[in-house]
């Protein structure tokens, strides 16, 4: 039938175009080792700052007990966190459970996608990376499809369907509606924020000359490259800030927990 005709021509052109489709996965392997170190730097620093919390500042309350002596602020705050987890631990991990679990759920849902899809969009920093990412796959998929000769709105629904962020996939529905109209593919996308003037600026140059398709993959390569470029020089940046957050937390622990010592050797003085 149509459809498994449809089919046959997807695997056919994944198949005589798989270099230009594993683009996308290296963009995402990227985008992936990019956050391994940060997100691995952050799960040591919450376990190292849990054990200090649990086991050691305990520890530290015994012997200023044995001192007699007024606590700075800060230590106060650590003994009372410190005591509060240690009473209470067997509710804050049920609780931080149901909390993992109901985002998770929250996030899967068709209302937490849409308000996941639209943060991402429109954060700072965050939002022009995405879009970015966004306008490279569009470009990618659909330039692969053009250029394998299939038909225009088969490709343009092909890439909806390749498209994770809602708003994308709004975008390529409205683009469809209008080809189907009679409409071009530049005027269609132009009146729309999520893509920027020069992206449909150049499809308006390819639909010109007759060659969308190779408009869109040259344009792709040249926004994977970009893109490759901004998520190592984030990942550049995110790295030492969370070092120097580290560096603070760990420094904040360290003199709370020695500055009253310090204290009880000042009003001792030396001896005489």
């Amino acid at each position: 039938g149509d459809e498994s005709d449809g089919h046959q021509r997807t695997w056919e052109f994944l198949e005589s175009r798989v270099d230009e489709v594993m683009n996308l996965e290296r963009v995402r392997a990227q985008i992936t080792g990019a956050l391994v170190y940060p997100t691995l730097l952050i799960t040591i620093a919450m376990v190292v700052l849990t054990i200090m919390i649990l086991f050691v500042i305990p520890r530290f309350k015994e012997m200023f007990e044995s001192l007699d002596a007024p606590l700075p602020p800060s230590t106060a705050v650590l003994m009372t966190v410190s005591e509060f987890l240690r009473a209470y631990w067997w509710a804050l991990i049920p609780a931080l459970l149901a909390v993992l679990t109901g985002a998770a759920f929250g996030a899967c849902s068709a209302r937490g996608r849409d308000l996941l899809d639209t943060a991402l969009i429109r954060a700072p920093k965050v939002g022009a990376v995405t879009r970015s990412l966004a306008m490279g796959r569009i470009a990618r998929v659909l330039g692969v499809l053009m250029t394998s000769r299939v038909p225009m709105l088969e490709a343009i629904e092909l890439t909806e369907r390749s498209m994770t962020n809602r708003h994308y996939r709004d975008l390529l529905a409205m683009m469809q509606a209008g080809v189907t109209e009679g409409e071009s593919i530049s005027s269609a996308i132009a009146r729309s924020p999520l893509v920027t003037a020069a992206f449909s600026e150049a499809i308006r140059n390819g639909e010109r000359s007759g060659r969308v398709g190779e408009v869109l993959l040259s344009m792709a390569d040249y926004m994977d490259e970009d893109n490759s470029i901004l998520i190592k020089s984030i990942s550049g940046i995110i790295e030492p800030v969370i070092l120097l957050a580290l560096g603070v937390l760990v420094g904040f622990l360290a003199v709370s927990m020695f500055l009253p010592l310090f204290d009880v050797t000042s009003a001792v003085g030396p001896p005489a």
